[in-house]
């Protein structure tokens, strides 16, 4: 501001704070002497580049149908106003849909923002176990082949869930979620420090054909041909000191989620997730090659711990989509998997 001592760290921030925006292309910081000693004028100098953006990509895995693509819009500026409204298609043969977004990071005031997001998406859920051969569980989820709950547990607690591929089933189901969330930051010496909350609602519809299936999750059983409401309350606390959110050469970003599921929430699900994540940037090596240009190695690690866990009710009801999963690469489990927690 006009008055303010000279400093170095304060133009420092000043230029991440408009790199972050995103909304200019070019940005010059440049100190002037002032109309008298011992005074200096900055001046700025800024070229605008275009808000919107358009993705599309597609992506290649070892599935039946290999090939899934997605379609996106943004306008980081929409219509001048500083607000973010944007709109994805994804589409695959085991999930399609499309999302809308809203959000203004001044929603409620400075450093206080909100967002909005709608949501419409047919899945195809595989590999999901059944309870269709003799015994069949009324009270218990205990899928084929397993004669007991206690044979079934022991065989998750062991790792040994083998279930053959062709005892597994597919059901299709629709979900249309909407959500609200709202943001709130305070930025300090070691970075910023935030915290996002919101609600989610979610209706979920399921089909399948049950004289020839039955899947085990009763959950899943009570969902055919009915609509369903899932009720969520999601809060992520973080602490942010990289120096460009998009594109970070240094710094990192710690958060703590906690998602709540139904309880006292209500709802046809009953579970609390939590994931605690960590990423760090240390830039190796940066070379200037030509003005306002240079070659830069950046390393990156990230980390995410994630669990799902029984409500504070001690019920846990969750179908198969709402359970963890493993891609035996990046993404394992802890050893001696409970029910619940890796599946």
């Amino acid at each position: 501001e006009e008055g303010d001592i000279f400093s170095v760290e304060k133009i420092r921030q000043g230029y991440l704070n408009l790199s972050n925006l995103q909304y200019f292309s070019s940005i010059d910081i440049n100190p002037v002497e002032g109309s008298q000693m011992g005074l200096m004028d900055l001046v700025v100098t800024l070229e605008e580049q275009s808000w919107a953006q358009f993705k599309f990509a597609l992506a290649f895995s070892g599935a039946d149908f290999p090939v899934s693509g997605q379609l996106g819009w943004s306008d980081a500026n929409f219509l001048g106003t500083g607000r973010t409204v944007g709109a994805d298609l994804e589409g695959s043969v085991y999930r399609q849909g499309v999302a809308v977004n809203f959000k203004d990071d001044y929603l409620f005031g400075p450093k206080f923002g909100g967002s909005v997001s709608l949501s419409f998406y047919h899945n195809v859920v595989r590999n999901v176990l059944q309870d269709i051969k003799p015994p069949i569980f009324v009270d218990d989820d205990v899928p084929d082949p397993f004669t007991s709950a206690e044979e079934y547990d022991d065989a998750l607690a062991s790792g040994n869930l083998n279930v053959p591929y062709y005892s597994t089933m597919q059901y299709d189901s629709i979900d249309i979620s909407l959500g609200f969330t709202a943001s709130r930051y305070v930025r300090t010496t070691l970075g910023r420090l935030g915290v996002n909350s919101g609600l989610s609602s979610t209706i979920t519809y399921v089909w399948y054909d049950s004289d020839i299936y039955r899947p085990y999750s009763e959950l899943v059983r009570d969902n055919l041909h009915e609509w369903k409401l899932v009720n969520t309350w999601a809060t992520t606390f973080y602490w942010d000191n990289r120096d460009i959110y998009y594109n970070p050469t240094r710094g990192h970003y710690l958060s703590q989620y906690f998602g709540l599921t139904g309880g006292p929430l209500m709802g046809s699900r009953d579970y609390i997730k939590l994931t605690t994540r960590a990423d760090f940037y240390h830039t190796l090596f940066s070379v200037p090659l030509r003005e306002k240009f240079d070659l830069a190695m950046v390393l990156a690690a990230h980390s995410e711990m994630s669990f799902i866990l029984p409500q504070i009710n001690g019920r846990l009801e969750a179908t198969t989509k709402d359970l963890l999963t493993i891609d035996g690469m990046t993404i394992g489990h802890l050893p001696e998997p409970r029910h619940g927690l890796v599946q």
